[in-house]
């Protein structure tokens, strides 16, 4: 809705979906074009001049080229997309991101095949790392990754203005619906070492 909304001609980049094995290419490409794991783009991955992204894969550290950059979209071409970086000490500096192949979580079961994915590693990202007056979560499903939950939240200067949708609540009670929110077992023993 966003990017509809934005100035100038839509590009859209049309990913490159691979079954691991060959044989399951020609029955499920339907299927892999429509999967949208955590962690990889779209499929269709439609993009703007000035639009705001963020890198999904760690690119080249040293220039600040990590999972979670943000960048501002400024040309693009077929194989590849020119971005300025929007925040911390490589600020507006160009940087030209590659397409290139990426795959699935493997503890993500819930796929019937493994597959890799060929496509820039950039996701539209209109709101973070801001602080916004009001918030709105629509939580169609639970949030099934740690950290998520409590990112969407504290957007918000004051917990009034959070309002969420929990479509399917994972737990009931009296007049209250509740939502999972994953926090690894493993970051909780570390941080209670690190307390200690």
């Amino acid at each position: 809705m966003f990017i509809d909304r934005m100035v100038g001609e839509p590009e859209i980049y049309i990913g490159d979906d691979r079954a691991k094995h060959a044989g399951d290419q020609v029955n499920y490409l339907d299927y892999l074009n429509s999967l949208e794991p955590r962690g990889l783009p779209q499929h269709r991955l439609i993009l703007k001049r000035n639009c705001p992204v963020a890198l999904l894969r760690n690119i080249n550290p040293v220039e600040e080229l990590c999972n979670g950059t943000r960048l501002i979209c400024k040309t693009l071409r077929p194989h590849v997309v020119g971005a300025i970086i929007a925040t911390g000490q490589f600020v507006k500096k160009h940087r030209w991101i590659p397409q290139i192949p990426l795959e699935p979580n493997p503890g993500d079961n819930k796929y019937l095949m493994p597959f890799v994915r060929r496509q820039f590693p950039l996701r539209l990202c209109f709101a973070q790392d801001q602080t916004l007056d009001y918030v709105g979560l629509y939580l169609k499903q639970s949030v099934f990754s740690h950290g998520y939950l409590y990112v969407a939240l504290s957007r918000a200067r004051t917990g009034s203005s959070v309002k969420v949708l929990i479509l399917s609540p994972t737990y009931k009670d009296e007049g209250t619906e509740y939502t999972l929110n994953v926090v690894h077992k493993e970051v909780v023993a570390h941080t209670r070492t690190d307390l200690c």
